[in-house]
């Protein structure tokens, strides 16, 4: 079967195959049902209206995916109040409510903006195109629908504008995730730190609130009607002050703690924003100021891997990796030399003691490239378990 254009109304798509497929489809108007394999089974509706995106979600667009989707963004529908209300409006519907009716009596009764209601839109478009248009493979269909020309009357947003705007966001998206694994992981603010950083009260006084909930990420975004991204963005930048650290998502939580690393370092504040990033993807972390009792502690826990500061007082940190061998169950334990001075004598002398070597930033700019060296170097010597 081909739709007016040309274009098969059928396609089975690989990896980063279907933005260039989606781009290529026809301008009818109508829905494209998108059945992915991974990382779960999900179907996805996207719905088009002459090459612009007007919504997209598990359902495909009707009215009640419409309310659907504004309930999980805007707090205000969430009354008792206005349930009722939106009860009573639909009761008042003899048939499948219209989309663009019912938003014009919401918005007259009080109950909503049509700003609020097409930004909260416009955010689930992003989140579900950031999450879906090159991470998966699948099937797509096409199923006509030119009624909804009359039923929806929403602005929407062009299609190609939509596959660029989500190729420059993966760009952001990937250094987001050398610090923030999830979105479902749980922001956690530490209070000695905020009250030395430099934020207005004001804003010290808004983290705090948005932190006690004890709420995800992602439900923040939804809670504030921001972009995901936007969200992560921002907590990536507190977490690389030490501002604040994250609790992983409740599955990663369960792998952490058969995954644990060890970190020596005599910087308070270098051991939080280690412990804050690396518990974040999900690995649990044991942290010690002081070299001189670093072994015991050390031979108390189970580390996969240890992370050793060069420059410490009263012990070095060569001299304490002349402990660590010296007892026979940790011999072959993974160890990697933390320094600020990224000679070429400091990094032969790492590899004299069979250890890796790993550079700390020495300015702002250079904490992201650190994070992802950091990351690749923990996926190689202590990765987390796959699922069985």
């Amino acid at each position: 079967m081909y739709l007016k254009t040309g274009t098969m109304a059928n396609f089975l798509f690989k990896t980063e195959e279907l933005s260039q497929k989606l781009s290529e489809s026809t301008s009818s108007t109508g829905h494209w049902e998108l059945q992915f394999k991974k990382p779960q089974e999900l179907t996805l509706y996207i719905t088009i209206e002459q090459g612009r995106v007007l919504f997209s979600g598990t359902e495909k667009l009707c009215w009640r995916a419409f309310l659907k989707t504004l309930q999980s963004y805007l707090f205000c529908l969430h009354t008792s109040q206005a349930q009722k209300a939106i009860q009573k409006l639909e009761e008042s519907v003899p048939e499948e409510p219209q989309i663009r009716k019912m938003l014009g009596k919401m918005e007259q009764m009080g109950l909503i903006t049509r700003e609020a209601a097409l930004k909260s839109i416009s955010l689930q478009i992003l989140s579900d195109f950031d999450n879906y248009l090159f991470n998966t493979s699948g099937r797509a269909k096409f199923i006509l629908e030119p009624e909804l020309l009359y039923q929806a009357q929403i602005p929407g947003i062009r299609l190609e504008d939509l596959i660029l705007r989500t190729k420059q966001r993966r760009l952001q998206w990937q250094e987001v995730q050398s610090v923030i694994i999830s979105m479902k992981s749980i922001p956690k603010l530490h209070p000695e730190v905020l009250e030395r950083a430099n934020l207005t009260p004001q804003k010290k006084q808004q983290l705090e609130k948005l932190v006690a909930s004890g709420k995800t990420l992602e439900t923040i975004a939804r809670d504030l009607v921001k972009d995901q991204l936007e969200i992560a963005q921002l907590f990536a930048k507190l977490i690389n002050k030490g501002v604040v650290s994250m609790d992983p998502p409740p599955e990663l939580g369960k792998k952490a703690e058969k995954t644990e690393v060890f970190i020596v370092d005599d910087s308070p504040v270098l051991l939080q924003q280690f412990e804050g990033v690396v518990t974040g993807w999900g690995y649990k972390v044991n942290t010690c100021v002081n070299a001189l009792t670093a072994l015991d502690q050390i031979l108390n826990s189970k580390p996969t891997a240890i992370f050793i500061d060069i420059n410490m007082p009263r012990l070095s940190g060569f001299d304490l990796i002349k402990q660590i061998r010296r007892q026979p169950e940790l011999t072959l334990m993974p160890l990697v030399l933390l320094t600020a001075e990224n000679s070429i004598s400091n990094q032969w002398r790492a590899k004299w003691a069979n250890c890796k070597f790993l550079a700390k930033p020495s300015t702002p700019e250079e904490i992201p490239k650190f994070l992802m060296e950091l990351r690749l170097l923990l996926q190689e010597i202590s990765p987390l378990p796959t699922k069985g």
